[in-house]
């Protein structure tokens, strides 16, 4: 059993005891996510409206989907379960978020969002890029609000083989 050389990046979400893993490739492939520098400005913008309710029909799992464009401030998801919602605001994939409620997994939310005009103005002069970032940024502040998740940054040395 070897151990890793560096630290391996950790991004622990502690109210609902989910913890997300960076894997070193991924970190070393992608820009970091939480770290970036605000493109708009500091701090980021949030939605001024949303709603979030339970999805409540028979059949839950038929479909899901999330719309977000990354030139202007609306967002909305159907059907979606928090699992799912934490993978796009965190842009990791979902083997890489541990443990949690089990109904983070099954019970599925429909959100419609909205923020100001002036930040539709605002996204429009970023890039793609720069736009979905700000944009996960603001659906980071609405988990944060309205299901009371906090983030907790850690950096362990893992075992390897």
């Amino acid at each position: 059993m070897l151990s890793h050389p560096g630290p391996l990046p950790k991004l622990l979400l502690a109210a609902a005891g989910i913890a997300l893993f960076a894997s070193p490739a991924d970190a070393q492939s992608a820009p970091s996510r939480t770290s970036a520098a605000p493109a708009i400005s500091a701090p980021s913008p949030t939605f001024d409206v949303a709603a979030i309710r339970q999805n409540v029909t028979a059949n839950r799992h038929t479909h899901n989907s999330i719309w977000s464009s990354p030139r202007d401030g609306n967002f909305r998801a159907s059907n979606v379960p928090l699992k799912m919602l934490i993978e796009f605001a965190y842009d990791i994939p979902d083997t890489r978020i541990l443990d949690g409620p089990d109904w983070i997994n099954s019970e599925t939310f429909d959100i419609e969002a909205k923020a100001d005009p002036s930040v539709d103005v605002e996204l429009g002069k970023l890039t793609s890029d720069e736009g979905k970032l700000e944009k996960e940024r603001m659906l980071q502040a609405l988990l944060a609000d309205r299901f009371g998740l906090k983030v907790h940054r850690e950096t362990p040395e893992l075992p390897i083989y």
